[in-house]
């Protein structure tokens, strides 16, 4: 056994076998160096499509006589293999590439999506079996277009991933299911992509050097003491195995916290709901009791793509989170893209420093008709819904007034084309010290506030929050950051306007009491903290 020891963690255990990502960039220069092609992009989905049958037919032909194994995977196996030969998918796909200009991963995601929502929505049990089939094909389909070498093209089960380098959209990319853990090399805890993995309930270790003979091999990962053991003993293992069944145990406790009302024993009340970034994440949120979404993250749909998405694309997307709570708020923020994102068909020049640049409602003002084609959709969701806009990177009233006179338009568009919609409350981001000090004039034309202080603590202290040589000074716990949340609650209070937080802040049970004290009307954390923190709520 080897232990190393990480600069960073989080989490509780995971054991699994260690699976390396060595990502190819080849494929992907090559890709936007030729711009779109329609037949390049079917035939990086026949590629991707061979691979898949070719890791299918090794999982159906395994030497494992076991009833077990038979079962599960070798029924899967052959299940799939006839699916991925149906021409009803394969058509839909082409028809995305090649009549939507989709790029091959949307297409797939796409005709996925469609085929999955037609058989799940069937009363027919074999059918709606059909549909989850669909599911696991789009993924494993995708997973092989994700630009990794053939080798990484597929996460096992269960697997301990590593990767030197691991951006957010990256990481949104891969089949989480199947990571246990993980082990970024060069990252830090305020970085996005380690936001996204914590919100997922993932152990992960940053700052630990990768070895390439870790390939394979079997690991523990202890995010709690940033501790990595390759090839455990087994006392090691027994011990890791023990600290899983408590977890599991104590999550157990709290499914009993379902339904209740988050009031201190004091009679304070305080609403938790949960921070989303893809439709997929829909089914946490209600697993774990949400009282609605404080923030969903449009940005998925944008990255990764050669074509912006359609309004009808954008329109299918939110009304499916709009159906999904049909008795709770659901708040969508509009899109925060800038130069620091994949996105070359916005057109956007490099800039020296992106988080200081063209990014959120800056680039949606400056690109008008990128604006006006999500607001629309949202628009038109909201009719299925109790739908919410949320609006990034406000440092003026001006900026506000604006982006609320393209909102109606788009509104009074929609009316004239006798399009169902429905008027939504509309609500600013506090992420600046500029909106924080003006938080009084934009709490009189907001339908409400929210403060995300991971930029806010970024911008404040003038910290890359990304740069993991800082993350030492990127102090949420700064003075001025609670002070500056507390001048945002009187602020909004005395305009009779609701303040939540949906940054990491809004996590730490350190701060809970304080944010009630100071009027804090909602949380918004991942799912996986809501009834954790209910639990704590409830003993204050």
């Amino acid at each position: 056994m080897e232990i190393f020891q990480g600069t960073e963690g989080f989490g509780n255990v995971a054991i699994g076998r260690i699976k390396l990502l060595k990502k190819d960039n080849a494929a992907e220069s090559d890709r936007t160096s030729c711009g779109y092609d329609c037949q390049h992009e079917f035939d990086l989905y026949l590629k991707a499509k061979e691979r898949v049958v070719e890791l299918l037919t090794n999982e159906k032909n395994a030497d494992d006589h076991s009833l077990d194994y038979q079962r599960r995977f070798k029924g899967e196996a052959a299940s799939l293999l006839m699916l991925i030969n149906d021409h009803q998918l394969e058509d839909a796909i082409y028809g995305r590439i090649f009549n939507q200009k989709n790029n091959v991963r949307d297409a797939v995601q796409g005709a996925g999506d469609f085929l999955v929502d037609l058989l799940c929505s069937h009363k027919d049990s074999y059918l709606q079996s059909k549909g989850n089939d669909i599911k696991e094909l789009t993924k494993k389909l995708i997973t092989c277009l994700e630009g990794y070498d053939e080798a990484d093209a597929y996460l096992p089960e269960n697997c301990i991933l590593a990767a030197r380098q691991l951006t957010s959209a990256e990481f949104l990319k891969l089949d989480k299911d199947r990571i246990k853990g993980l082990i970024v090399e060069k990252s830090s805890m305020n970085s996005h992509m380690a936001i996204l993995a914590k919100a997922m309930n993932i152990p992960t270790i940053l700052g630990c050097e990768i070895y390439d003979e870790w390939d394979g091999i079997e690991a523990c990962v202890d995010g709690s003491w940033r501790v990595i053991y390759v090839a455990p003993d087994e006392e090691t293992k027994d011990d890791m195995s023990q600290r899983i069944d408590e977890a599991l145990a104590k999550e157990q406790e709290l499914l009993e916290l379902k339904g209740r009302e988050c009031v201190t024993k004091d009679g304070r009340q305080i609403h938790l709901y949960a921070n989303i970034s893809q439709t997929v994440d829909i089914q946490s949120a209600i697993a774990n009791d949400c009282e609605g979404i404080g923030l969903y993250r449009t940005e998925s749909a944008y990255l990764n793509r050669v074509m912006a998405p359609t309004e009808e694309e954008l329109y299918y997307e939110y009304r499916s989170l709009a159906m999904a709570f049909p008795n709770k708020g659901v708040t969508i923020r509009t899109v925060d893209l800038g130069t620091d994102n994949n996105v070359p068909y916005i057109g956007l020049k490099d800039e020296s420093n992106a988080a200081l640049g063209v990014r959120g409602i800056r680039l949606c003002l400056r690109n008008v008709e990128l604006f006006k084609t999500q607001i629309r959709a949202i628009l038109r969701a909201s009719a299925f819904g109790n739908i919410s806009i949320i609006l990034p990177m406000i440092s003026a009233v001006r900026e506000l007034q604006e982006a609320k006179n393209i909102i109606d338009e788009c509104y009074r568009e929609l009316i004239s084309e006798d399009i169902p919609c429905k008027e939504t409350p509309v609500g600013v981001m506090v992420e600046t010290p500029a909106s924080v000090m003006i938080s009084d004039e934009l709490a009189k034309h907001s339908a409400f506030l929210s403060i995300g202080t991971n930029d806010l603590t970024m911008y404040t202290l003038g910290v890359d929050r990304d740069n993991k040589e800082l993350a030492d000074i990127c102090d949420y716990h700064h003075p001025a950051i609670i002070r500056m949340i507390r001048i945002v609650c009187d602020n909004a209070h005395r305009c009779h306007t609701p303040v939540g937080i949906c940054g990491e802040l809004a996590n730490d049970e350190q701060l809970t009491s304080s944010f009630l004290e100071m009027g804090v009307d909602s949380l918004s954390i991942a799912p996986l903290r809501i009834l954790p923190m209910r639990d704590h709520i409830l003993k204050l």
